[in-house]
């Protein structure tokens, strides 16, 4: 099948969206790896997203936004060995956006210590903060385990990692629990009201949002990896540790938001307290 973009290029699989420039937007297939590997190309220093059309659905799927330097960006979409027919988007962003802020919270970890994120403001040996949503019987938090106990590694940047658990079914007991049997050597905050998933707009287990220290805002969210299984492969892509090593060289964060592939955070509803009715005498 071959599909017309709004710019008058014709590609083979893929949906080019943006204003045509003297750098058009371009999507380009491989899938001589079984893996889909999509190379993107378009404006020097904007954001772009990219998302997919499973045939024969009609619905376009969240799966990346990139911060384009000056050659073209190169993913592999590993969701693609398993869904082959499948059609990818771009689309070019504006020119200006607003980074997302990270709010302050106070939370008690598993292990009844108090953490709060602004405490650390004037903390010189501080640079940024990895947030891990997670919550008991997530297998893919339990495949992930060692990757994430390997982010200690880096403590001595000045990188704090924590986990937190908005799980509404999780206690203190049952995360202490949980956390014992799978060897998790991080500080697990319990978000029991939620107010920490919410305000960060986390949306699965286990997303990790990372946090600027300087500035307060978010340079990353999404997926750990892109691995399907607890096993790595050759194009497994390591989104989370990528972007710290970036961030800590001062380099380009991209992606700097990807698809979370785990199990959904269910928020439960905000409850209105009832009006208290007086009767007059």
């Amino acid at each position: 099948m071959r599909v017309k973009n709004p710019c008058g290029l014709i590609l083979a699989g893929v949906f080019v969206c943006g204003i045509c420039q003297a750098q058009p937007t371009q999507l380009g297939i491989d899938r001589s790896a079984k893996i889909a590997r999509i190379q993107l190309q378009g404006e020097a220093y904007r954001l772009y997203t990219l998302s997919s059309c499973d045939l024969p659905s009609t619905n376009w799927n969240f799966l990346a936004t990139f911060n384009l330097g000056d050659t073209p960006q190169t993913w592999f979409d590993s969701a693609s060995a398993v869904v082959p027919r499948r059609y990818y988007r771009a689309v070019k962003l504006p020119a200006f956006t607003v980074p997302e802020s990270a709010d302050d919270f106070r939370l008690i970890d598993h292990q009844g210590n108090s953490h709060q994120l602004y405490w650390y403001q004037n903390a010189n040996n501080v640079t940024a903060f990895v947030l891990i949503f997670t919550g008991n019987g997530c297998t893919k938090v339990q495949q992930m385990v060692p990757t994430i106990n390997a982010l200690t590694n880096f403590a001595p940047q000045g990188i704090i990692t924590w986990l937190i658990d908005a799980n509404s079914a999780d206690n203190r007991s049952n995360i202490i629990t949980q956390a014992n049997a799978l060897g998790i050597a991080l500080p697990i905050l319990h978000d029991r009201a939620q107010l920490v998933a919410r305000a960060y707009h986390a949306s699965g287990t286990p997303e990790a949002v990372c946090v600027d220290q300087s500035s307060w805002t978010i340079f990353y969210r999404g997926a750990i990896d892109d691995r399907l299984g607890s096993n790595a492969v050759s194009t497994t892509q390591y989104y989370l540790t990528n972007a710290l090593a970036n961030f800590l060289a001062s380099r380009t964060v991209t992606p700097r938001q990807t698809q979370t592939n785990g199990f959904p955070i269910t928020l439960l509803p905000i409850s209105t307290p009832s009006p208290t009715l007086h009767r007059r005498e």
